[in-house]
């Protein structure tokens, strides 16, 4: 069982945003909004809907941030 608060993820990357909820008990709901991109998904509101669902919604950056780019090793 979850904790009665969730961590904030606010500001995180979708994927571990989704990862550290999920880790913690919760199960998680994604609502989009804005255009799709293809770029990172941020997640901009996080809503406790019930005691074990989280509701992020997210939307894609503008531009691809290169100190977070995907699949990509250090120099």
């Amino acid at each position: 069982m979850p904790n009665s608060t969730a961590v904030d993820v606010t500001g995180y990357l979708l994927p571990e945003a989704c990862g550290i909820l999920q880790q913690a008990g919760y199960q998680v709901a994604v609502v989009a909004t804005g255009s799709p991109r293809p770029y990172q998904a941020r997640v901009l509101r996080q809503r406790q809907l019930n005691e074990n669902l989280i509701e992020l919604t997210q939307s894609c950056e503008f531009y691809q941030d290169p100190g977070i780019a995907e699949n990509s090793a250090p120099a």
